[in-house]
């Protein structure tokens, strides 16, 4: 598992990147890429969420999760903008791979969204690598992709609750 570990931190610091950060208000987005974990209790709360308020102010959105075992995804939630990766698109690092992921993180996005609640290193690997202009994390972790981390203390801190706040806290930014 250290060797393991130890490629997987070297893959997150080849990632890293300069690039340009622009705080983005969501009045300005135009597009919303997000990941979330469907195995979260409530996540699907706030999919639905986010998904209706990107078509209520015309936002295209691209949203990803990754399956690790054997549970079956609500195919209420798929469409053609929400996508599920299975064990078979990862490597043995868990990082993905294939024509879909490599579409969703090559496409550029005005806005990022983690809506994942702890580190996992697939998810964190598609932090980095995903082609944003802003990007908002849920957590803190070593060698952050995030430009604003939005965590609640609460225990109570339910995936919709975080993208209600996403929402207030960026509907607030004044853009320049």
């Amino acid at each position: 598992m250290f060797f393991i570990n130890t490629l997987r931190r070297r893959n997150l610091k080849r990632l890293q990147s300069a690039r340009e950060v622009k705080f983005m208000p969501l009045s300005k987005v135009k597009n919303i890429s997000f990941i979330f974990n469907f195995e979260e209790e409530g996540v699907l709360e706030a999919v639905k969420l986010l998904t209706t308020y990107s078509l209520n102010h015309k936002i295209a959105y691209n949203g990803i999760s990754v399956n690790f075992g054997k549970s079956t995804f609500p195919q209420t939630v798929m469409n053609h903008n929400i996508r599920l990766l299975i064990k078979k698109e990862l490597s043995f690092l868990k990082t993905p791979k294939g024509d879909m992921i490599e579409k969703f993180l090559t496409d550029h996005a005005d806005l990022f969204i983690d809506i994942t609640p702890s580190y996992n290193y697939t998810f964190s690997y598609m932090a980095h690598s995903v082609n944003a202009t802003f990007k908002v994390g849920r957590y803190q972790q070593d060698m952050t992709p995030y430009d604003l981390v939005i965590s609640s203390g609460a225990r109570t801190n339910t995936p919709a609750e975080y993208v209600k706040q996403v929402i207030h806290y960026l509907t607030t930014i004044k853009s320049e």
